[in-house]
């Protein structure tokens, strides 16, 4: 029986395709298996760098630290923020391993909030000089220092206070309408200015304007390997346009940030421990507790 060339032609170019199909399959598998790996990694979303599940309370357990959040910038206002603290229970040691258990998206809002109150409790007195007399031990009581040092370890995030509150501390004002800077707020804030707030939402603004080019970005060197330069210019030509929109966001922090607001008050509670160094009580329990996580 003969086989005409037409028709082992056509066969080979059926299983050609058919190869060159599921060997696309493949790299696109890998591909997006190597993209999740580096969004565990660095705790992207789709969004970028900005969290898109941000929470907003915490299990009743710790209902205690989402109410003295609620009431931070009245208690530094009223003077009653060391008396709120010292009324906070302490966690027993199964409490705090309990924390482990909490969702990434809790573990954050822990960090946030017990973070601002801590930052809040150290450095109060910069602000109020009447604070003084009450705050000459610089000690960080354990209600507070060893769950915050706990859920800091569980994040490997330091202890103080970083640019996490601008991306794990936003939500909508009006759910119905799309992202922008004048539609988001902070969850929870140290002073409740509205310095304070576009002080933080302003990079969030600028974080969420990148996010759809991150995933872009980290593909750049395997492009540049695969010489897919097409590919390479479209990604940096659109980096290019992300740059100029964050540039526009970022020249209303003149109108939305007031220089004497948030120098005379909210700066002091960025400036962690350096010059106020703080011990933290239950520093060496909490070391024996994070032994156990990272056994986990």
């Amino acid at each position: 029986m003969k086989i005409s060339w037409k028709k082992l032609l056509l066969v080979g170019a059926f299983f050609l395709v058919k190869d060159y199909l599921l060997l696309g399959r493949l790299y696109n598998r890998r591909k997006r298996k190597k993209m999740k790996r580096l969004y565990r990694k660095y705790g992207l979303s789709e969004h970028g760098f900005v969290a898109d599940d941000c929470a907003h309370s915490l299990p009743k357990r710790y209902y205690q630290w989402d109410q003295l959040s609620k009431s931070l910038p009245e208690l530094i206002k009223s003077g009653k923020l060391f008396e709120e603290v010292n009324k906070c229970k302490k966690l027993s040691d199964d409490e705090v391993l309990a924390l482990v258990n909490l969702s990434t998206s809790e573990k954050r809002r822990v960090y946030i909030i017990l973070g601002q109150v801590i930052h809040a409790y150290a450095n109060v007195h910069k602000i109020r000089k009447e604070m003084n007399q009450l705050h000459t031990k610089n000690q960080i009581p354990s209600q507070l220092s060893k769950p915050w040092l706990s859920v800091c370890g569980l994040l490997g995030l330091p202890p103080v206070l970083t640019s996490a509150l601008d991306i794990w501390n936003w939500q909508l004002i009006d759910k119905s309408k799309p992202f922008s800077i004048n539609n988001i707020t902070c969850i929870s804030t140290i002073t409740g200015t509205k310095s304070e707030i576009y002080f933080h939402m302003i990079p969030c603004a600028i974080n969420w304007s990148i996010g759809p080019l991150v995933q872009r970005i980290f593909e750049i060197p395997e492009l540049m390997n695969s010489n897919c330069d097409e590919s390479i210019i479209s990604t940096l030509l659109e980096l290019n346009n992300v740059i100029d929109e964050s540039r526009q966001i970022f020249g209303r922090v003149k109108k939305l940030v007031d220089p004497g607001v948030f120098y005379n008050h909210y700066r002091h509670f960025l400036t962690g421990f350096w010059d106020n160094p703080q011990i933290f009580l239950g520093c060496e329990e909490v070391r024996q507790i994070n032994d156990i996580y990272f056994q986990l």
